[in-house]
């Protein structure tokens, strides 16, 4: 094939799948960027990613011409960029863009350069646009989740926070409002959290770290079952549930109805809370950067739990249903492995199961909660038990195959036969 129709093909190709792509990026209101600071924190890994991969003083220069391009369109769209939540944020709307321009350079580099060169823009590319990819195709669901699921279970949610003997959302919420440091840090964690996932895909291709999961199922799996799952139990979050009230004045059990609530607006994304799904997930595969790199995991897991309830956005029993559903994932995308080994099988039947007994009991508002506070903790405590054990199992077979894909049974035999087992 012609260098020339080898372009045009190509180009085609990449024309095709963004125009969808950018119909429904433009449809969710992802161009404001912002109102988007997570999308804007996945854009500006790009332009990290381009530099990981050490371009030449031009390129550089070409992603900051491209973002000023850039730039000068979204002020003609939206005017200077300016976040309501502060300068901080502010500065992520520039790394969006700046992020755009180095996609797009990175794009039109891949065509025109040759062999290793080709193939570093290449990884750098992709590794810059699968998190927004998937960030866009997860969004559109949740923009109109409020049309497809009118009321939510958000009363039986919160009820059953109440019966533990204390109401945690609005306790850390307060605890931010007299720390204001507190919640800008742990907001910081919670919006850049995809941002961290994204860190996985460059040390897979370009780091050449070995997991025991496929880190790409594994993530993109989590985000897109677990945006099914919303649909099972929809709600919204106290902060939108309860309007006015949050953090100050938390409604009291008899001062709302147990039944399902109208929530205008909200997207329906709190159970589970897929931020502590993929802050867990983080954890438990940050073991590739040895010490430093589960600490910094660990960091971002309790700041994350913490942001989750003190901004309104979950219950504490989202955080608990993410904990098997997260095992799930975990053992569904473990690669050392067969799905027939029953150190795989068993934890992901039981990630699977909890998961949907959790569900299960709270869209049925199950009146076991209600007649002591001790009945939700023991659940929560076996809950966290079982996904304890079951996890200790996962991490219990020896590391056999550590290669980044699904190994077939013959592979997998051969493999034992040539370690003499």
């Amino acid at each position: 094939m012609l260098p020339g129709h080898n372009w045009s093909w190509k180009t085609a190709v990449v024309l095709l799948l963004a125009t969808p792509l950018l119909s429904l990026a433009a449809l969710n209101g992802l161009f404001h960027l912002d109102s988007e600071p997570h999308l804007c924190s996945l854009l500006a890994f790009a332009f990290v990613m381009h530099l990981w991969i050490r371009p030449g003083a031009r390129e550089i220069c070409a992603d900051v011409a491209a973002a000023a391009v850039l730039l000068l369109f979204y002020n003609l769209a939206y005017g200077n960029p300016h976040s309501p939540a502060g300068a901080a944020f502010t500065a992520l709307t520039y790394g969006g863009l700046l992020g755009l321009g180095s996609l797009t350079v990175l794009w039109i580099q891949a065509q025109r350069t040759n062999g290793e060169e080709r193939e570093r823009r290449r990884s750098a590319l992709a590794a810059g646009l699968i998190s927004p990819v998937a960030m866009i195709l997860v969004g559109f669901p949740l923009k109109i989740s409020a049309v497809m699921h009118p009321r939510t279970f958000d009363a039986l949610l919160y009820s059953f926070d109440l019966r533990l003997g204390f109401n945690p959302s609005y306790l850390v919420g307060r605890v931010f409002a007299g720390l204001p440091p507190l919640r800008l840090l742990s907001s910081t964690v919670y919006d850049t959290l995809p941002l961290v996932v994204s860190f996985f895909y460059p040390a897979l291709i370009l780091q050449k770290k070995r997991f025991r999961v496929n880190v790409i199922l594994l993530f993109s799996g989590a985000l897109l079952i677990g945006s099914l799952l919303y649909n099972v139990c929809p709600a919204a979050g106290p902060f939108y549930a309860f309007p006015g009230t949050f953090p100050g004045h938390p409604p009291q059990t008899g001062e709302f109805p147990i039944e399902g609530m109208s929530i205008p607006q909200a997207p329906r994304n709190a159970m589970p809370s897929l931020h502590v799904d993929l802050a867990l997930l983080i954890f438990w595969n940050a073991y590739v950067w040895g010490l430093k790199g589960r600490i910094l995991a660990g960091f971002y897991l309790f700041f994350t739990v913490l942001a989750t309830l003190g901004l309104g956005e979950h219950y504490l029993v989202d955080l608990v249903v993410a904990v098997p559903f997260s095992l799930a994932m975990q053992a569904a995308f473990t690669t050392d492995r067969s799905l027939h080994d029953a150190s795989r099988r068993h934890p992901l039947l039981v990630g699977s199961a909890l998961t949907a007994v959790w569900l299960a009991l709270l869209r049925s508002g199950v009146t076991l909660f209600e007649h002591s506070a001790l009945w939700p903790w023991i659940a929560i405590l076996l809950t966290l038990t079982i996904c304890w054990s079951a996890k200790r199992l996962l991490d219990s077979s020896p590391k056999l195959n550590l290669e980044p894909y699904f190994p077939s049974r013959r592979d997998a035999w051969a493999g034992l036969q040539g370690r003499g087992v």
